[in-house]
């Protein structure tokens, strides 16, 4: 089955469920008004295919941390959070930059937030979300979103468990956000389908185990319809959109939905049809009329409006009243009804910068604060907008998203706040609660052994700074010493590589010359065995004209051998990047300024690695050939002896291709080099190979061996060898679309006779939530120890971590062990 058959047949079993897009959910539930005709539901089994749990052998341990995480503010929001009340919480959701996109948190009426770092909602489904809306089906939160892949949703628990994942609408011509609205047991979805030349607006009944009942257009086709929102009034549910079949830039309409899910005003009848464009509808259900409110653009700049709406559609106000009409512009208004009156939220720019501001409107009609009353915002947060609003009947909850004071202009995430409002328009948390808060992002860059320890380096952007280098050392029983200290990095920094040389660690990376320039450099810097960095500033390894990029380092003699690819040539005859090298001495000397030719044609060399492999070093990169039809690949290498030249030219072909390959990985055993790649193809996965080549340079294996093949996808392949055995350790998941399926890490072991001690690997690292980037890393005698990358769900961490497992070589699959103590916190 390919990756689009796999995608397909999970959410078959996830329940085809179809739903759509925008509306928000305020206060408690209307009840129920008697319906004589009833409402059979369909049931459905109540979970969803879960993972195996992982393996309980011996041989690798569980994971540990490389540093102390610490729980901080973070801008990982994006704009446009929802919130619904169940009783005895509110649930805040919103888009968020972390894995899975989707997150949330509930809060008590007294303002304690319950989950500190949120909840993520959409982590194991692997499918991308966004612009989530919530809503209480007098059972469970409902929780809707958009995804590339069309409506998925999640039931929610008031204690805070994901129950089940709903796969609601399986198309890629979905809009968002959703609309939801719900009353028992049963929840009506709207949302946008778009064709060509129309986007129409769709609803469907959902049961509260994630059934759809039947999904239903209710705008027509051939006409741009959107923004729709939902509310039930206890009989019928009431879906409101802005339509442009009258041009003029949209008008309102609506179409009412039974509960049976008739629907009763065909595709839609116009609520508000005055001049310009009214755009962005909230409604709510008073208990006698509906309340519409919308962006109204009939003054020049949008201003709020509203109208009250009868059970039969009549207008109370045919032509909307003035809720807020100031100077600047007013927009994305929402609303939450309670007791005799309603509260309207919105973004305003009367004082140029954005501001939440409200306003209470009665039942019938009066709006109780004509200039409006400012929700909190402060020096850390001076510009707020896109709010959401709900009730409990004592007081309303106010969510919204904020741009942090100095934050990058062009950056598009946000801190995600929220505060109670009394009926008196009390502002209770000033400043607002903060929902956004995780440990800060790491990701794995890479490790070296050396003088009994890791040196484990990682990315890491803290708030409000640019990404920079970290580095730490870990004992082989998993110990950290010291803190994670700073590597003198420039602008953005990319591929890492490090090598101890028998007392020193080099560190070397690539990164952008200046923010003008697509040139980038190869720089590095030394740190001692005893965790200390001999460069305040970075040394200057390849500081050339043009592109050099992708560096890797190994120990070479007393010093070092640096290689990359570069782009000094790059358009003669089709050529990219060659493969050059520098020897870089003890004390951070470049030995070979500008560099020497490793591997050069009229072709492209790229994604090098290097290793020691006795009195020489040994070189093994791609080799891709654009002179066909397709492109095709293949694996090289060379040896370079310890004064520089190169042994082998044009070099040795290893893995004869034309696979799409990937970079290769490197071991030594004390007498031949092992090479091992991923490659294949998008229909059939990608296959973990390996070869073999001699001292003398000569080919072991002329047929590569097969360490692990078949329909999965298996990538970034990594290696060492622990004194007995080669590691082969790789990223490996269902789909070729990253997203589309959980990755894991895996792995296996070679003898260096070539026979592969675990045929096919076995996973190493392998739970719900994603794990990627392994690097393994050995002392050669008995101890190795793999680190990788893995979003971490504990309430202190809530973020992609850096994390390690000590491997011993006796099985392969995890066990549960205790944590190394860390010896200093970051």
């Amino acid at each position: 089955m390919g990756p689009i058959g796999k995608r397909a047949a999970r959410l078959a079993r996830w329940g085809a469920v179809w739903l759509g897009t925008l509306a928000l959910a305020c206060g408690p539930l209307p009840e129920d008004e008697p319906d004589a005709e009833g409402l059979p539901l369909e049931a459905q089994a109540d979970g969803m295919e879960s993972r195996a749990p992982e393996a309980q052998l011996s041989g690798i341990s569980g994971p540990f941390d490389v540093s102390k995480p610490v729980l901080e503010a973070q801008r990982t929001g994006f704009t446009g959070p929802s919130v619904a009340f169940d009783g005895e919480v509110y649930l805040v959701v919103w888009e968020d930059s972390r894995t899975g996109r989707v997150f949330g948190a509930r809060v008590k009426p007294d303002g304690r937030i319950l989950d500190p770092a949120g909840i993520p909602l959409n982590l194991t489904t692997g499918l991308s979300g966004g612009q989530p809306r919530v809503a209480y089906d007098g059972t469970q939160f409902v929780v809707v979103w958009v995804s590339s892949d069309g409506i998925l949703g999640a039931h929610v628990e008031g204690d805070g468990d994901v129950r089940r994942h709903l796969t609601l609408g399986f198309s890629d011509e979905i809009g968002g956000p959703p609309g939801i609205a719900c009353t028992k047991k049963l929840c009506l979805v709207a949302y946008t389908v778009s064709g060509d030349d129309e986007n129409v607006v769709v609803a469907a009944r959902v049961d509260s185990r994630g059934k759809v009942l039947e999904r239903q257009s209710l705008s027509p086709g051939f006409n741009n319809a959107f923004d729709p929102a939902v509310a039930w009034d206890g009989k019928q549910f009431l879906v409101v959109w802005s339509d442009e079949r009258g041009g003029d830039g949209g008008d309102i309409f609506g179409n009412r939905v039974r509960k049976d899910g008739t629907v009763l005003d065909g595709r839609g009848v116009p609520l508000i049809t005055a001049p310009a464009g009214q755009v962005n509808p909230d409604v709510t259900w008073t208990g006698e009329r509906f309340l519409v409110v919308w962006e109204d653009s009939r003054g020049g700049e949008p201003d709020i409006f509203g109208a009250r709406v009868r059970r039969d559609l009549s207008v109370e106000e045919p032509t909307g009243f003035p809720i807020a009409a100031h100077p600047g512009a007013q927009s994305a208004p929402r609303l939450a009804h309670d007791d005799c009156e309603s509260l309207v939220v919105w973004s305003d720019t009367r004082k140029e910068d954005f501001l939440i501001r409200g306003a209470r409107v009665s039942d019938d009609g009066e709006v109780l604060d004509p200039s409006g009353f400012s929700l909190p915002s402060s020096g850390d947060f001076p510009k707020v907008s896109a709010p959401a609003v709900a009730s409990n009947g004592n007081h309303y909850f106010v969510t919204f998203s904020d741009e942090a004071a100095g934050a990058d202009p062009f950056s598009t995430v946000s801190h995600i706040l929220g505060t109670r409002v009394k009926h008196d328009t009390t502002v209770q948390d000033s400043p607002p609660l903060l929902f956004t808060r995780s440990a800060t992002a790491q990701t794995l860059a890479a490790s070296a052994y050396g003088d009994g320890q890791y040196l484990v380096v990682w990315r890491e952007t803290r708030a409000g700074e640019k990404e920079r280098l970290l580095a730490t050392r870990v004992r082989t029983d998993g110990r950290v010493l010291g803190p994670p200290f700073q590597l003198p990095t420039g602008l953005n920094p990319g591929t890492v590589s490090v090598a101890f040389n028998g007392s020193t660690f080099l560190v070397v990376w690539d990164e952008d010359v200046s923010p003008d320039t697509f040139d980038r450099d190869i720089r590095g810097a030394r740190v001692s065995s005893a965790g200390v960095l001999l460069d305040a500033s970075s040394l200057p390894i390849a500081a050339l004209d043009d592109i050099q990029s992708n560096p890797a380092v190994a120990a070479s003699g007393a010093g070092f051998l640096v290689v990359w690819e570069d782009g000094r040539t790059s358009g003669e005859f089709g050529n990219v990047t060659d493969i050059f090298g520098t020897r870089v001495s003890a004390t951070g000397g470049v030995l070979d300024p500008g560099g020497f030719l490793i591997a050069g044609t009229l072709v492209t060399e790229e994604t090098p690695s290097v290793i020691q492999a006795g009195d020489h070093s040994f070189v093994s990169w791609v080799h891709f050939d654009f002179t066909k039809f397709d492109t095709e690949t293949s694996i090289r290498g060379a040896r370079v002896s310890e004064s520089g030249t190169v042994l082998d030219s044009p070099g040795l072909l290893i893995g004869p291709g034309p696979a799409l390959s990937e970079a290769p990985a490197l071991s030594f055993d004390g007498t031949n080099v092992l090479v091992a790649w991923a490659e294949g193809s998008f229909e059939a996965g990608w296959r973990i190979s390996a070869a073999r080549v001699s001292a003398s340079g000569a080919l072991l294996d002329a047929t590569p061996i097969t360490v692990s093949a078949g329909e999965a996808f298996r990538m970034r392949p990594t290696a060492t060898f622990d004194g007995s055995d080669h590691w082969l350790v790789w990223e490996e998941n269902g789909s070729f679309i990253p997203e589309n399926e959980p990755v894991d890490v895996h792995g296996a072991r070679i003898r260096p006779d070539g026979s592969v001690r675990d045929p096919g690997g076995r996973p190493i690292a392998r739970h719900d939530e994603p794990e990627y980037n392994p690097i393994v890393v050995s002392n050669g005698a008995g101890r190795a120890a793999v680190f990788y990358t893995e979003f971490v769900t504990k309430e202190d961490v809530m973020n992609t971590r850096v994390q390690g497992r000590k491997l011993t070589g006796s099985s392969l699959s995890a066990t549960r062990e205790e944590e190394p103590r860390e010896e200093a916190s970051h």
